[in-house]
């Protein structure tokens, strides 16, 4: 079985990253949170490290951010 690269990321880190392409696009964290289905609240958790996000949660999200997502899960 492949496994998640996901499981081994610093979230904090990613948190940052997916915030900061979040705002470059304009978009608030409720608009993110309609992307992938969830609370704003999630999102908040997820930009702070507090929350792992799923595969196609990070798929979605850099869809919408019009960004690779090895632009935020590469070392």
């Amino acid at each position: 079985m492949a496994t998640n690269i996901l499981d081994n990321i610093d979230l904090r880190n990613l948190g940052e990253l997916l915030q900061q392409a979040r705002k470059k696009c304009g978009m608030t964290q409720a608009d993110a949170a309609k992307v992938i289905d969830a609370a704003r609240t999630t999102i908040v958790a997820i930009e702070k490290g507090e929350r792992r996000l799923k595969p196609n949660e990070l798929i979605k999200l850099a869809r919408a951010y019009g960004r690779a997502i090895s632009d935020f899960v590469r070392p």
